[in-house]
């Protein structure tokens, strides 16, 4: 036979390779779906799981409801700060933005099958440089006070504060009338250990447990909800 003879099954079987590669992007109901995202391999910055003082880490609080049922992957979200922070990269004045978006979210109608809310913060509104790229991470929860406790930013001394920004290179021996232990329970005063969750019960946290190394924030119960007056710990990272 000729190379002509054989030229029809060879684009056949080039054509059933390609209907096999793109099985996978549609759906039982015929409809387009996005292929998964390749794993990057890239390691999460092992930093993030360190103990660290609280007085170097940024506090953010919750505006508006972020309910794992009402988000959806891609949404973006935003906290504020409560009180400024000057890095060497960047000055994060009081009530500055903070912004972030969902990683994935899931939630149960029945209350079986528990719930996720996975988000990841990486941009921030730097004085005299506008909203900008930062290695942010969550570690931290708190959640809205009650009668009988005080939020975390209403124990932060006065002294060396310069109106209502924090310096990083301020140290917890500067600070030492703050009253932060159950920040991390078993660890030294002053210092959060990341993963920590006040005063939201069943919820736990991940710092790095969600997709691309984003916080991932679970619970048995059938929604995560951080409502009005919880509050974020972040920290964040070296950009190099």
């Amino acid at each position: 036979m000729s190379l002509l003879t054989h030229r029809p099954f060879a684009i056949l079987r080039v054509l059933s390779t390609l209907a096999l590669l793109l099985a996978p992007c549609v759906s039982a109901h015929g409809q387009s779906t996005a292929p998964p995202v390749a794993a990057t391999n890239v390691p999460c910055p092992p930093e993030v799981q360190k103990d660290r003082s609280v007085h170097t880490t940024i506090q953010a609080k919750v505006t508006g409801t972020l309910e794992a049922s009402h988000l959806k992957p891609g949404k973006q979200i935003f906290v504020k700060v409560v009180y400024g922070m000057v890095y060497p990269y960047c000055t994060l004045d009081a009530d500055s933005i903070i912004y972030g978006h969902v990683m994935a979210s899931t939630s149960s109608k029945g209350g079986s099958g528990g719930s996720e809310l996975s988000v990841l913060f990486d941009h921030g509104e730097c004085t005299g440089h506008g909203k900008r790229e930062l290695p942010l991470h969550l570690i931290g929860l708190i959640g809205p006070m009650d009668d009988s406790s005080r939020r975390l930013h209403d124990e932060m001394p006065d002294a060396k504060l310069t109106g209502s920004t924090r310096d990083v290179s301020i140290t917890a021996a500067d600070l030492t009338d703050a009253s932060d232990e159950n920040l991390n329970p078993t660890g030294p005063p002053h210092t959060i250990h990341p993963g920590i969750v006040v005063r939201m019960p069943s919820v736990t946290l991940e710092p790095q447990g969600g997709p691309a190394c984003s916080a991932r924030i679970s619970s048995p119960s059938k929604n995560i909800q951080l409502g009005v007056g919880s509050e974020l710990i972040l920290t964040m990272s070296d950009p190099g």
